[in-house]
């Protein structure tokens, strides 16, 4: 607008940390679905579970995020013949990731605010 131009390095940057979020969220579950002791197959799990639900994001809306992921990785636990604890363990990983990604995202929301709302009043 004609009252404030913003910097384009301002635009630049926080689009950079925008992408490098954007890909820790779908690593997150997977990662979390490995902390806790899942297999590769716990881990492929979770990351099909998250593709699964973006495709059927229209009909599953932010359910099918939390659950897919989730279930991926029990199934891909159980496929590897894991122990239902172990893999209920290890898909709970999964759920746990993707709230700490929701969260890495609100913490940005709220940090672009602070920054944008600054720059318009500086």
């Amino acid at each position: 607008t004609n009252y404030y131009e913003i910097n384009i390095w301002t635009i630049v940057v926080t689009g950079i940390i925008m992408l490098v979020i954007t890909i820790l969220d779908y690593w997150i579950p997977a990662a979390g679905t490995k902390y806790f002791g899942g297999s590769k197959w716990g881990v492929w799990g979770s990351i099909v579970g998250i593709v699964v639900a973006l495709i059927f994001f229209a009909i599953t809306h932010i359910f099918g995020l939390i659950l897919f992921p989730f279930l991926g990785a029990l199934i891909g636990e159980l496929i590897a013949e894991k122990p239902l604890n172990q893999s209920l363990k290890a898909a709970f990983g999964s759920l746990l990731g993707f709230f700490a990604g929701t969260a890495m995202k609100l913490l940005y929301g709220v940090l672009m605010l602070v920054i944008y709302t600054v720059l318009l009043f500086v």
